[in-house]
């Protein structure tokens, strides 16, 4: 079918890293508890570094979810993240406002 699969809320059991064994994914989306106190506790960085560089290693695209600051985005930059979302890229909207025209 040629599609990707991703994996939510990742992080959250003992032992994440073994259902990659049994689920063969793409993308592994951080849970956001993982990252909660991540500008301010370096063990909390050193952990979510560690998870992303593990998870890249096994060939993963990894999304982090709630970055609500500077500070946060710049220490997942550093960590190495392919994808963050979050209200400090872009609050959310009531109305779908985005032109999707084409047009310069």
């Amino acid at each position: 079918m040629h599609c990707r699969a991703s994996l939510s809320r990742f992080g959250l059991s003992d032992e994440p890293f073994e259902i990659l064994q049994h689920i063969p994914v793409d993308f592994v989306k951080l849970d956001g508890s993982c990252i909660q106190n991540l500008d301010e506790d370096e063990v909390v960085r050193g952990d979510v570094t560690e998870m992303i560089k593990q998870l890249q290693s096994l060939g993963k695209l990894t999304i982090v979810p709630m970055v609500e600051s500077a500070n946060v985005l710049s220490a997942l930059w550093q960590a190495g993240a392919n994808y963050i979302q979050g209200h400090y890229l872009q609050e959310p909207s009531t109305s779908m406002d985005y032109d999707f025209s084409t047009d310069d």
